[in-house]
């Protein structure tokens, strides 16, 4: 199926448009997060993630297009900053504090939450959660207490597709290349 450029223009599916796009998917994604957040907490599974937790920001993480699109929108300055150290993500200050939180990625905004996923090949639930978590056994969890990853990556992917035209993910070090 091919989506129109008029759609694309309607819906804020183009490079120009593609940022404030995001940041209204980055806002459903967020509050949807904090849903489950709630909900854990409720059920007496506190995630231990706070400010400056930053065990999982490692080297190697990668952004679609349209992300980077944010990036750039909300920190245009950021490439006057020196990167954080490798081995760590490179948008980490001194302290363990995301410098680009306002637009940091979707994988970023889900990171600690119990997550669960339909394996593509063997059609079975999968479950996973951040280290810093494993207090929580997610194998008894309800699937309401955890992040069902595919709806919102497949949103994220189509947006991605329709404005660029491919999949293509940035390593976020590379940034400092561009």
């Amino acid at each position: 199926m091919q989506i129109s450029e008029e759609y694309k223009q309607a819906h804020g599916m183009t490079p120009e448009k593609i940022a404030d796009t995001m940041l209204d998917f980055y806002a459903r994604v967020d509050s949807a997060c904090e849903g489950v957040e709630k909900s854990l907490t409720a059920h007496g599974h506190a995630l231990k993630c706070k400010a400056g937790c930053c065990q999982c920001c490692i080297d190697g993480l990668s952004v679609t297009k349209a992300e980077a699109a944010v990036i750039e929108k909300l920190f245009p300055a950021f490439r006057s900053l020196e990167p954080h150290a490798p081995g760590a993500c490179p948008f980490l200050d001194d302290h363990g504090l995301c410098r680009i939180y306002a637009a940091r990625p979707y994988i970023c905004r889900t990171h600690g939450l119990p997550m669960r996923w339909i394996d593509e090949s063997s059609q079975t639930e999968e479950r996973d959660i951040c280290f810093v978590n494993d207090h929580i056994d997610i194998l008894s969890l309800e699937p309401s207490l955890c992040w069902t990853s595919q709806t919102a990556e497949i949103q994220l992917s189509i947006l991605n597709i329709a404005t660029f035209g491919d999949s293509e993910r940035i390593p976020m070090r590379s940034f400092w290349e561009i």
